[in-house]
């Protein structure tokens, strides 16, 4: 046992347990990596314009789909061209006056003067 470095079958166990230690403390690292990585492609997605409800999925349709000739920033835009639905979309609405008009003015009376003209025969 002497040519492995170790005076003992318990230092050899000491040397395996300290291993098995380490090879769990570096796939805990490796999974907050992962962690890290996606939280980071989530804030790039954010802020590229993809619609909120949208983007779990987006992130994971273009980590499906990573190559390694082509990082995240590049294939997101790619994604954003091809699949604009997936865009936030900001609507113009028509705006609707539900308000009374008196001789076809456009102006604001108020409550007064519409009581006012209506009694003074004011059609």
């Amino acid at each position: 046992m002497s040519r492995l470095g170790a005076d003992s079958v318990e230092s050899v166990e000491k040397r395996l347990e300290a291993t098995k230690t380490y090879e769990k403390q570096i796939k805990e690292l490796q999974n907050e990596i992962v962690k890290a990585e996606t939280l980071k492609q989530k804030v790039e997605v954010m802020q590229s314009g993809i619609d909120d409800k949208f983007i779990d999925f987006v992130i994971h349709e273009l980590q499906t789909k990573a190559t390694e000739n082509e990082d995240f920033s590049e294939s997101l835009n790619k994604f954003k061209e091809n699949n604009p639905q997936y865009l936030k979309t900001t609507t113009q609405g028509v705006k609707f006056n539900t308000a009374s008009s008196f001789e076809g003015t456009k102006t604001r009376q108020n409550a007064n003067e519409i009581i006012n003209h209506l009694i003074r025969g004011g059609t």
